[in-house]
């Protein structure tokens, strides 16, 4: 009996060691260079033919690669927590963009401006934090604001209460002409209450809510019928006049290509693909995430070539040069 007593309390001993071991980061288990974080979430810079180069490994808010207009270089935006701030591509904090505000809501895609929500209000900076421009600062709720492709106009909604009865307004600012113009109102869905993907050029708004898809015509201000697809993520090519979704299709997720000028659809040869699709800077390129956790796919446009990428990232975003991603990692693998 004594011995089963030793056995027993040897077992636990060791099982207690393990996981403190675990619980402590010891560095014969974690620090390995084929080792894998999984505790918790990281914010990573990794190359895209190479091994991750930064994590930043309590994030604090939301990271995007920017473009310092000064000298042209990368930085990461940093917004979510007290302030709106730049940190270099070590993922150091170099300097404060906008004290007291935090919100950024949408970034251009030509990553030289931000817009800022702060209650009611939306404001567009420059991407070094200066030339603080207010959009729109009527009573009125904002949602869903997103720059069109060639970063030229902002689209965003806001919400008229009339009694019980709620319109939605889809609005345009024209950033050159720093002019906010009424483009078209429904009043059929409401919108604060689900999920926008949207995506947009300067004369046509895609959306998609409710397992519908919709464009609206921005010089008529009418609104057509797209199908009945659910898009779980998209982004528009404004120079080939496509969008590229990812649609949910009977519980698989696909690559799905609407060309805007033919009102055509395009199923790529790609399944097993799930969240967030992202265009790079010079648009020749689609980082998707894959179903598989530890994955994504980097999809050449031009003849749908992909290269698959160790590493599963999600919210992504490419530095300039198209050598980098920046990215949420729910398990960063570590590079041999």
């Amino acid at each position: 009996m004594s011995i089963i007593i030793r056995k027993n309390f040897t077992f636990r001993l060791l099982v207690s060691i393990i996981m403190i071991m675990l619980l402590s980061g010891c560095a014969s288990l974690f620090d390995d260079d084929d080792t894998f974080y999984n505790h918790k979430d990281f914010v990573a810079i990794r190359s895209i033919n190479g091994p991750v180069e930064t994590y930043i490994e309590e994030p604090d808010g939301e990271y995007t690669f920017m473009i310092d207009p000064t000298t042209g270089e990368d930085y990461i935006l940093n917004s979510g927590g007290s302030e709106i701030k730049a940190l270099n591509l070590q993922g150091e904090y170099y300097r404060t963009l906008v004290p007291d505000m935090y919100n950024v809501v949408a970034t251009s895609p030509n990553r030289l401006h931000f817009v800022v929500q702060e209650l009611s209000t939306l404001y567009l900076f420059n991407s070094d934090g200066s030339g603080m421009i207010t959009i729109d600062d009527t009573d009125f709720t904002k949602n869903n604001a997103c720059f069109s492709a060639d970063s030229n106009y902002i689209f965003y909604w806001r919400r008229i209460i009339e009694g019980i009865y709620n319109t939605y307004e889809l609005m345009r600012y024209d950033i050159e002409a720093q002019e906010t113009e009424y483009i078209y109102a429904n009043d059929d869905i409401d919108y604060t209450n689900q999920d926008i993907n949207a995506c947009a050029i300067d004369n046509k708004y895609f959306y998609s809510i409710s397992s519908n898809f919709y464009y609206v015509y921005v010089e008529t201000g009418t609104r057509g019928y797209v199908s009945s697809k659910q898009i779980i993520d998209m982004t528009v090519n404004w120079e080939l006049m496509k969008v590229y979704a990812i649609e949910n299709y009977g519980s698989q997720y696909h690559l799905t290509v609407y060309d805007i000028t033919n009102r055509e659809f395009e199923m790529q040869p790609f399944s097993g693909l799930y969240g967030s699709i992202t265009l790079n800077y010079d648009q020749t390129k689609l980082l998707v995430q894959s179903a598989n956790d530890n994955e994504n796919y980097l999809i050449n446009i031009a003849d749908f070539s992909d290269v698959t990428i160790k590493g599963k990232v999600s919210n992504a975003s490419f530095s300039a040069d198209g050598t980098r991603i920046l990215g949420i990692v729910s398990r960063a693998m570590k590079d041999d």
